[in-house]
């Protein structure tokens, strides 16, 4: 795939650009699969930028301005018409806009085809670019889905079936797979129902992982185990094109704030590790 290997000598690139500030990676070449920071964290060295490399995310307040309720495309093609080139897929997030099992076909039709209009138009304006969604498709899976009743499995096998004419409109494929309970077994059968769906859709996968768990009044704020974390890291790596880390935005507290980098967390540490592992040298 031409864009993946853009990616790639991307990398290459900014580790060129950098290598007067980077020690640890000097020598680096090219990464095996691309893993890309969408983290949210203050002060992040560039010179991270060579391995853990930067991607975009158009978020739902700047794709639709005025509001979940009107689509200005006139708005969204001079917002894509502002996007530098990159061969690096520009990742966008609504998610006001629901199509999930929970959801009946009408309400569920609508929310498919707002989310085709806003991508068509703005990949019409720039055909050059990547585009994909944030946790779309796949449909999530009942979370514990192998102890879910037949009903709620043909809810989402429906669900499934519905959304896939949005597939043909993106360039690639990122279902969410945060961490929403502390049980590795939960999350791993979680992930290969959707990394499996994923894979019939034939186009390049790269889900979303976040070293923090998604909620839960105990659980919610706190880092999840760094051996729970590198089953995560690896379990994706492995069966998917690369892998998206978000992050950097603490939850424990109201408002949300930003967090500091800390090039010290356990979880940067194994992650740095972990692309250092998987480096062609």
């Amino acid at each position: 795939m031409k864009y993946l290997k853009d990616v790639f000598l991307y990398s290459i690139f900014i580790l060129l650009l950098n290598s007067a500030l980077s020690e640890s990676y000097a020598d680096v070449l090219e990464v095996s699969k691309p893993i890309f920071d969408t983290t949210r964290y203050l002060n992040k060295p560039k010179s991270n930028e060579s391995f853990f490399i930067p991607m975009t995310i158009i978020y739902e307040k700047k794709l639709l301005p005025h509001g979940p309720d009107i689509i200005d495309k006139n708005y969204l093609r001079a917002l894509a018409f502002s996007l530098p080139k990159s061969s690096i897929p520009y990742i966008l997030d609504i998610e006001s806009w629901k199509c999930g099992r929970k959801e009946n076909d009408v309400q569920a039709s609508n929310s498919i085809d707002k989310y085709i209009l806003v991508i068509d138009t703005m990949k019409q304006a720039r055909p050059d670019l990547k585009f994909g969604y944030f946790g779309i498709i796949p449909v999530k899976a009942p979370l514990t889905i192998n102890t879910h009743s037949e009903q709620q499995m043909r809810d989402w096998k429906h669900a499934l079936e519905r959304s896939k004419r949005l597939v043909s409109h993106v360039d690639v494929i990122c279902p969410e797979g945060y961490t929403y309970l502390d049980d590795k077994i939960i999350w791993l059968r979680y992930m290969e129902a959707l990394i499996n769906e994923a894979k019939t859709y034939g186009k390049p996968i790269y889900p979303f992982l976040w070293p923090e768990f998604m909620e839960g009044r105990s659980l919610k704020g706190r880092f999840i185990a760094r051996d729970f974390w590198k089953v995560q890291l690896d379990y994706v790596y492995t069966r998917c094109d690369g892998v998206i880390i978000w992050g950097g935005r603490d939850f424990s507290v109201v408002p949300a704030v930003s967090r500091e980098w800390d090039e010290k967390a356990p979880w940067w540490i194994d992650t740095k590790l972990y692309i250092q592992k998987n480096t062609l040298q």
